[in-house]
C-alpha cells in the first residue's frame, strides 16, 4: 500500500494534492495583499504527516520493523546480546527473539521479550526484579535497559520505537504561477518515520521536507513547488519570492514537545537528534508597541509611595493574511520556542483576528514580548539619601503626630 500525505494547513506554505485547493482560487482572493512571502531562492520547510503503509522499512538504531505497526506492534531485534548457550532450554539466540511494545499511555510502554513461539516472556525491570511488566518512558527505551531471563542477564541496545523508511531523493520543481513554467529544481531526501505514540489510521508516518536553497537565479514573483510521491503529485500553496525583505518581520518557531491534531503530528526533530523549525515572514515591521507601566503603590493618609515599579512593552505586528496562513499563526502561538529575527520571544499574547473589513482577508495583530525589555525598580518609597522622598516631612516627627 502506498503512503499519501495528509493535508497540512498549519505549515506557513501548505501542501495540497490538487491545485484546486489553492486559496488563490477563491473568487475574492486579494493577490499581493495575501500571498505568503519567502526569501528569493529559498524553499520553505514543511512538516508533513502521512497515512498508509510504506513499502519497506529499515532499522533506526537496532530494530527492523516486521509489520510496520508502530504501536502494539512486534519488532524483531537485530542487536541483542544474551548470556545463553546452545544447550540452554530457551534456545535464546538473537535470531528468534522478538520484542513486543504495548502502549500504556502518557508516553509510556510495557515491553516484553519472547521467543517466536510467544513463550518464555522476559519483563523489563531491574536486574533482580521479575515481578511483572514494567512501564517505561520513551527516553528509557531509547537509552536501553537490562533484562532477566531465567536469572540470566540480557542487555537491550538503545531503541527507537519509530520505524524509518527512506523513500529516496525526490526532485522538487519550482514553477511560475502565472504560466506553470518550470524555473528551477532541487533534490530533497524523503525520510519517513513512524508516529509513536500518536499512531492512528490517519497518522502512520511523519517527515520533514527542508529543501534548502536553489542555485538558479530567478526574478522576484509568485511561484509554487511541485513533486510526485508514491504516484501522487503534490502542489505547494503559491508564494511570493522577494529579494528585499526589510519591510517584513521574520519569525522562526518550534515547540519543545510534540503538537498533535486529528490527522497530523508535528515532532520538531528529524529522528536523528537534530531539531527542526518552521519560519514565516509577516507583512509588516514592529509598530505602535504597547508600553505597560505597573506600580505597586502604598497609600498612607493621602501620601502615595511606590513600593515597586515595572515597565515593559510588547512588540506589535499588524498585517493582513488569508485563511490558510491563520493556521500557521495558530501553530506559532502553540509553540514555546520563538524568535523574531535573532531575538527570543518569551511570551506571546493570543492573536487578534478580525474579519470585519473583508470576508476573505483577515486583519491580524500579534503582540510578543521579550523579558529583556522588562525594567523593575524598587520604587521611591525609601529614605535613602538623594531618593525622591528622602527629605520629605513624612519622615520627621510630624508624620508620627498624625496618628495621635
Amino acid at each position: 500500500m502506498a503512503m499519501t500525505i495528509n493535508e497540512n494547513p498549519m505549515n506557513p506554505i501548505p501542501l495540497w494534492d490538487s491545485e484546486n485547493k489553492w486559496q488563490c482560487n477563491q473568487k475574492t482572493f486579494h493577490d499581493a495583499m495575501a500571498w505568503p512571502v519567502v526569501q528569493n531562492g529559498v524553499l520553505p520547510a514543511m512538516a508533513l504527516t502521512l497515512q498508509g503503509t510504506p513499502t519497506s522499512s529499515t532499522a533506526n538504531v537496532s530494530l527492523t520493523v516486521s509489520n510496520n505497526s508502530a504501536i502494539n506492534g512486534t519488532y524483531r531485534t537485530i542487536d541483542i546480546t544474551a548470556a545463553f548457550t546452545e544447550n540452554d532450554d530457551a534456545n535464546f539466540t538473537s535470531r528468534d527473539i522478538v520484542i513486543k511494545f504495548s502502549h500504556a499511555g502518557n508516553n509510556a510502554y510495557t515491553i516484553s521479550v519472547a521467543k517466536d513461539t510467544g513463550s518464555s516472556m522476559i519483563y523489563l525491570g531491574d536486574i533482580t526484579d521479575l515481578s511483572g511488566h514494567k512501564e517505561v518512558s520513551r527516553s528509557a527505551i531509547r537509552a536501553g535497559g537490562n533484562f532477566l531471563y531465567n536469572s540470566n542477564p540480557v542487555t537491550l541496545s538503545p531503541l527507537d520505537l519509530n520505524y524509518k523508511y527512506n523513500a529516496g531523493d525526490k526532485t522538487i520543481l519550482v514553477k511560475r504561477f502565472s504560466d506553470n513554467v518550470q524555473v528551477a529544481s532541487t533534490t530533497a531526501s524523503f525520510v519517513i518515520r513512524g508516529c509513536v505514540p500518536y499512531k492512528s489510521s490517519a497518522r502512520e508516518g511523519r517527515m520533514w521536507i527542508d529543501a534548502g536553497a536553489i542555485t538558479s537565479v530567478v526574478p522576484d514573483g509568485v511561484y509554487y513547488m511541485e513533486f510526485t510521491f508514491d504516484d501522487v503529485t503534490y502542489y505547494s500553496e503559491p508564494f511570493v519570492w522577494l529579494t528585499q525583505l526589510s519591510n517584513f518581520t521574520h519569525v522562526t518557531f518550534r515547540r519543545s514537545g510534540d503538537i498533535v491534531t486529528k490527522t497530523n503530528v508535528i515532532i520538531f526533530d528529524d529522528g536523528e537528534g537534530n531539531s527542526k523549525q518552521l519560519s514565516m515572514y509577516l507583512r509588516n515591521i514592529d509598530q505602535r508597541p504597547p508600553y505597560q507601566f505597573n506600580p505597586e503603590v502604598t497609600d498612607i493618609d493621602g501620601r502615595k509611595f511606590a513600593e515597586k515599579q515595572v515597565s515593559y512593552y510588547n512588540r506589535r505586528i499588524a498585517f493582513n493574511c488569508y485563511e490558510a496562513f491563520l493556521e500557521a499563526i495558530r501553530l506559532l502561538w502553540h509553540c514555546d520556542i520563538r524568535y523574531m529575527g535573532n531575538r527570543r520571544i518569551d511570551y506571546m499574547e493570543p492573536p487578534e483576528m478580525d474579519w470585519n473589513t473583508d470576508n476573505h482577508l483577515c486583519d491580524v495583530v500579534l503582540e510578543m514580548s521579550n523579558y529583556d525589555d522588562v525594567i523593575q525598580t524598587n520604587g521611591t518609597a525609601s529614605s535613602y539619601f538623594n531618593s525622591s522622598d528622602s527629605g520629605h516631612q513624612s519622615y520627621d516627627a510630624s508624620f508620627d503626630a498624625s496618628f495621635d
